[in-house]
Formats: C-alpha cells, structure tokens, sequence
C-alpha cells in the first residue's frame, strides 16, 4: 500500500489478497510499447560504427540492447540466453567499419567463440595498434611548394 500511487488506492485498498492486486495492477498498466519496441529493434538491425568511436559505437549498442530487454520478455533458458549473446556479438561485428575486416576475420575464426566484452577488447587493442603505426603527421606545407623552393639560392 505504501507504493501505490494514491489515486489507485482506493480501487486496491479491499482487495482479498496481493496476488489479486498485482494481477489488477499488471493488467492496467503492463503494456508493451510496440511502436517503441519496433524502433528499438530498427535502431539494433541498423546501427553501425561510422563515424564514432568504437567505444560509442558499442556503448549506443549495449544501451539499445538493454532497453529492448527490459521492454521485451525474454525467455530465461540457457540455450535461448546463448543464441541472444551470439546475435548481440554478431551485430557488434557486423556494425563495425570496414577498416576492423582484418580483426573480425580473427574474432570470427576463433574456435572458441569469444563473448562480446573479449570481442570489444580485441577491437579495441586493433583501433589503439591502428592509430599508433598511423600517427598524424603535423601539417608541414604542400610538397609541391617545398620542391619549388629547392635549388634556387636567393641573392
């Protein structure tokens, strides 16, 4: 009684029991957002690395994922748990910039498939080892220009 919302409290006050209660409160207001649930499900089947930072790309992936959960009753079996993290890790994967091909090959002939953390951490190592062996370089003029200028001694 202490967390229902005054307004329905008098409609629960004479219940007999609390199961009959919750049943009462689970039917009024337990609907599934199906227009939400829909875009979600879009958003998951369509997003992709791009632009971002791999890390925002897999944080935007895990928080669309965990809404969907939370929206969606999801069967509590081994099997089924299994097969959902095999299809969270394949679209982490396949969301990924062309440049990670030579990484998701790797990931993807594992014998032991990794989980979707290990397969975060192995990109991850891929984008920092990338980003070192390619430093950028500091704007140091048209080379074109430079050339021009070689040779020629100023009087």
């Amino acid at each position: 009684m202490n967390i229902v919302s005054p307004d329905l409290l008098s409609d629960i006050v004479y219940a007999s029991n609390a199961y009959l209660v919750w049943e009462d409160l689970r039917e009024r207001f337990d609907k599934l957002n199906r227009v939400r649930i829909f875009q979600l499900h879009r958003e998951i089947a369509t997003i992709s690395h791009g632009t971002n930072s791999v890390s925002a790309y897999f944080t935007r992936l895990e928080e669309l994922w965990a809404e969907y959960d939370a929206m969606v009753h999801i069967p509590n079996s081994k099997e089924y748990i299994e097969h959902l993290q095999q299809q969270m890790l394949m679209q982490f994967l396949s969301g990924l910039n062309e440049t990670y091909d030579q990484a998701r090959r790797q990931i993807l002939m594992k014998t032991v498939e990794p989980t979707l953390n290990q397969a975060y951490a192995l990109i991850i190592d891929d984008e920092s080892q990338n980003s070192s062996a390619h430093p950028v370089l500091p704007n140091r003029g048209d080379p074109v220009a430079m050339q021009t200028g070689r040779g020629q001694m100023t009087v």
